[in-house]
């Protein structure tokens, strides 16, 4: 009840614009006071009386939330125009200049990039039991009495003063913002991007230090997720301010976690323009929109303060096109002058299709719900003329990937089947174990050599669907690291989609965790592949390069046998279907020696795996050899490198043949026999169900007379 008192009363503090100082003279109480009921400390009863008549809101309104607190608009709005403020970083004293945001230029931007970025930030932003995260991209127009209005502020008087400084001289910054500011005149019109997620944690945390605040709004290169989340450099975020003509980019949340006592419409404005000279004065570059903090002087003589966030003021936030109007938590950005900076979308209803296309590519199986749950993430696209909404269109995951989100889906559904040789309709899924060994890692967390089982899936298409013959990789995310189309195919090859799942996308177990991590740091920023990244290289033990690569190559040659048409044979079967059945035997040698000529068995309920195998023995060439001796070996293959050896837990004769010592002994003569065994679960590197079982025998001396 506490907290939500404290809520209470910042929104009645905020409604009337009220500073805390001021609530304490009225109510004859010190600040510390005021403070620590802002913090949740309930006040007496008659003190309650008296902060209530003081604030003109119910006393039930701030002991239970009964009834609401009467805004009066235009006290807000003049409390906000008063109080935003524009403080731009002057120029370091060494003279040293950046004409631009280096992260911008990491990736080719577009809206397709754009669309990631955000996407994945939202996503790995999903407050836990939140049951997935909604996004919602607006692209909004400002034309006529509306434009003035935004155009016409305070603030942005200030900021265009920075922008037409900025826009002095020749490089390629200065030109692109001159032509922004010629095209905004001209046209009168302006365009902006609203993205909103809720559900998510909202930039939370102190204005200055550490959190997802400053991370996003005053630093660079400044990543502090989580070891599952998808970026890990700090750079997505510059996808919007790349996205935006003026390098501009406001924020309002709803937090997660109080900061302060306060949790509603935290507001924050951030620009990212090159360096320039204004009356005189040298700037940095970067520029900050909020309101004055005392407690930051600027150690610059005549300069002023520097901003902080503006907490709780409802008008603010509509009046910038941020107002939420949703009770979960999460971020609303606001990119000012939209634009696509590869020119490939123009018009409204492009931008908007374009950021539709990439939400659907990119995030298919994120926006795929499960059988237990809804889907990750779920994505609508807004069209916006001034404070109309004139289209809304809901992003469906199968739009663009409808073959991948099917074999997902069988996933998901437990209707895969277990080997290659099953795969007979179209639609039919394969789900097949391939091991990734993660080495041991050397930074913090470190961790020993682990082994990690991801899945591969493999389902038939038509040869007429979109994206056949594509491999898709994904981890945690549920983010498409890469698409590719796989080259090699034996001819004749069944059409098919695959997915690979790894990481935290495959389990949520020990190995999964290290595996996403491994992974993540195989990612560049753009984190559009798994590759030897020198944060790979450094964090992990030497061979971590070559590890990930086999991994890689492991997957795609076992999608390429998969596919593999079978071919006609004898009548024990094609010879490319029986390599690829759940457990078998090596083909039998050139020269006449004992070898497996069958093998049956699947894992029982307790990890163990019964085996039953007959062995077909030559006639000798040795004379005086009256025994064979043999001993029986089953090893895990699982798709990765040599297999090893697994232990009996019982081995046992069933004809033709007698154990002695492990052994199998079968007497001279013998042209077949048969055995039976049961592996040793605590001997198994891996679970048996995740597994290729390989049967094969050790020829031992025979006795001779």
């Amino acid at each position: 009840m506490s907290d939500a008192f404290s809520q209470r009363l910042a929104a009645a503090l905020s409604a009337r614009g009220m500073a805390q100082g001021t609530l304490a003279t009225a109510c004859g109480v010190s600040a510390q006071a005021v403070s620590s009921w802002v913090r949740g400390q309930m006040p007496r009863p008659a003190k309650l009386v008296q902060i209530a008549q003081t604030l003109g809101v119910s006393v039930d309104y701030l002991a239970t939330g009964t009834g609401g607190i009467p805004v009066d608009i235009d006290a807000l709005r003049a409390t906000y125009r008063e109080s935003l403020s524009v403080f731009a970083r002057p120029a370091p004293f060494d003279g040293g200049r950046e004409y631009g945001n280096t992260a911008e230029h990491a990736f080719q931007l577009d809206l397709r990039i754009l669309g990631r970025e955000v996407g994945q930030n939202s996503g790995d932003e999903e407050v836990e039991g939140a049951g997935g995260v909604d996004m919602r991209f607006t692209v909004i127009e400002l034309t006529d009495a509306v434009f003035d209005s935004f155009v016409g502020s305070g603030w942005w008087n200030r900021y265009r003063q920075h922008l037409e400084a900025s826009a002095l001289g020749g490089l390629k910054a200065a030109r692109q913002i001159k032509q922004s500011i010629e095209r905004l005149d001209r046209d009168r019109r302006l365009v902006l991007l609203r993205v909103d997620d809720y559900g998510a944690n909202g930039l939370t945390g102190n204005e200055y230090e550490s959190g997802r605040f400053t991370a996003v709004m005053r630093n660079q290169l400044d990543s502090q997720k989580s070891e599952a989340g998808g970026g890990s450099y700090g750079l997505g975020k510059n996808a919007m301010w790349g996205c935006s003509e003026f390098s501009l980019v406001f924020a309002n949340s709803r937090l997660s976690v109080p900061e302060n006592g306060h949790t509603e419409d935290r507001f924050f404005g951030r620009g990212q323009l090159p360096a320039h000279t204004l009356e005189g004065v040298d700037y940095a570059g970067p520029i900050w929109i909020g309101e004055p903090d005392p407690d930051r002087a600027n150690p610059v003589p005549g300069m002023p303060p520097t901003v902080r966030s503006i907490f709780e003021n409802p008008v603010l936030a509509k009046d910038f096109f941020l107002d939420r109007g949703d009770e979960r938590s999460g971020s609303s950005f606001l990119i000012v002058g939209f634009f696509d900076p590869s020119g490939a979308a123009n018009g409204l209803g492009e931008m908007a299709a374009q950021l539709a296309n990439s939400m659907s590519e990119n995030f298919w199986a994120a926006m795929t719900a499960r059988p237990d749950r809804p889907a990750k993430l779920r994505v609508e696209i807004r069209v916006q003329q001034n404070q109309t909404v004139t289209s809304t269109v809901t992003v469906a995951n199968d739009a663009a990937k409808a073959g991948f989100v099917k074999a997902y889906e069988s996933y998901l559904a437990g209707e895969t089947v277990d080997h290659p040789g099953q795969l007979v309709h179209v639609g039919d899924v394969v789900s097949i174990p391939i091991i990734l060994t993660v080495p041991k890692r050397l930074s913090s967390p470190p961790h020993p050599e682990e082994q990690h089982i991801a899945t591969l899936l493999i389902r038939v298409a038509e040869s007429t669907e979109d994206h056949v013959n594509r491999i898709a990789w994904l981890r945690g995310s549920l983010m498409t690291i890469a698409e590719e189309r796989l080259s090699g195919l034996p001819i004749g090859a069944t059409p098919f989609h695959a997915v690979l799942l790894a990481g935290k996308a495959a389990g949520h177990d020990t190995s999964s965790a290290y595996a996403e991590s491994f992974l993540r740091a195989g990612e560049p920023p753009q984190h559009d592949r798994w590759t030897g990244t020198s944060d790979l290289t450094t964090s992990y033990a030497r061979g971590a390069k070559t590890k990930l690569a086999d991994f890689q190559r492991t997957v795609l040659e076992a999608v390429r046998e998969a596919v593999r048409r079978p071919s006609g044979g004898s009548s024990d079967g094609p010879a490319d279907l029986k390599n690829l059945l759940r457990i078998g035997a090596p083909p039998p040698p050139v020269e006449k020696r004992p070898h497996v000529r069958t093998a049956s068995g699947y894992p029982g309920p307790d990890g163990a795996w019964p085996i039953e195998a007959v062995i077909s023995l030559p006639v000798p060439q040795h004379r005086r050899l009256n025994e064979w001796r043999l001993t029986p070996v089953i090893r895990f293959a699982a798709y990765s490198g040599s297999g090893a050896d697994i232990q009996w837990r019982t081995l046992e004769a069933v004809s033709n043949c007698h154990v002695e010592d492990g052994q199998l002994v079968a007497a001279v003569g013998t042209r077949t026999l048969r055995f039976r065994g049961v592996t040793d679960p605590s001997t198994h590197p891996v679970k048996a169900e995740f597994a290729k079982a390989i049967v094969d025998i050790r020829i031992q001396k025979g006795r001779v007379q």
